[in-house]
């Protein structure tokens, strides 16, 4: 169980995150400045400078929030859903989310994002990237029934749906094309799903129940 400061500094950071999220789809990040993040979380700046050194950590620690929660969801799938379905629905609601409050400012947001995600910051991302192809290669081993160590295809897809809709993303917000950032994702997704969906076990399905005979009590 955490102790009282300790929770005390993960309410904290919570809070500061949150905040940098609302602020950042509201103005972006560049238009957004750290006095702003720690007064809209109630918090003093050199609170937020303690938990993050830098808006790079900062946008990286919102990445990794996300991260968490979809490593949560990916524990707590459906069995019967296979991971091409599982990614699928998590990159609709998350293309869906991040342009819910309009296309153009996440276009703003997205460019903003790639022309300064530098320095320890950067790093910090590319973490969380290896991270996500490490969750995705662990279950489409699983979901291939193949071991990993021994063949690279669960890899090798794992960084086909990862890289593919980060380059679906760069190539919507540095374009103008009329397409979607939730079309454009989802059309890579299912062209690797079309290329491997053959590599999938076939999950048995739970046996209904079948119900119990009563006993006759005789006389």
């Amino acid at each position: 169980m955490a102790t009282p400061r300790t929770q005390r500094k993960q309410n904290t950071r919570a809070a500061l995150i949150e905040a940098a999220g609302d602020l950042f789809d509201k103005l972006g990040p560049d238009d957004t400045t750290l006095e702003q993040v720690a007064a809209r979380a109630g918090l003093h700046v050199q609170t937020l400078y303690r938990h993050f050194p830098s808006k790079s950590e900062l946008t990286a620690a919102i990445d990794q929030a996300y991260l968490d929660r979809f490593r949560v969801e990916l524990e707590q799938r459906d069995p019967q859903q296979n991971i091409f379905e599982f990614w699928r629905d998590w990159i609709d609601r998350a293309s869906r989310a991040s342009t819910r409050k309009g296309s153009e400012l996440h276009r703003t947001v997205l460019r903003a994002f790639w022309t300064s995600s530098t320095g320890s910051g950067g790093a910090l991302l590319l973490r969380i990237a290896h991270q996500y192809e490490e969750l995705l290669t662990r279950a489409l081993a699983a979901d291939f029934g193949v071991d990993p160590e021994q063949d690279s295809t669960p890899r090798l897809v794992a960084c086909m749906l990862w890289a593919g809709n980060v380059n679906a993303a760069n190539r919507w917000a540095m374009s103008d094309t009329t397409r979607s950032l939730n079309e454009l994702c989802l059309a890579v997704v299912d062209d690797v799903t079309a290329l491997f969906q053959d590599r999938l076990k076939r999950r048995p399905r739970p046996r209904p129940r079948s119900p119990r005979r009563r006993e006759s009590s005789g006389t």
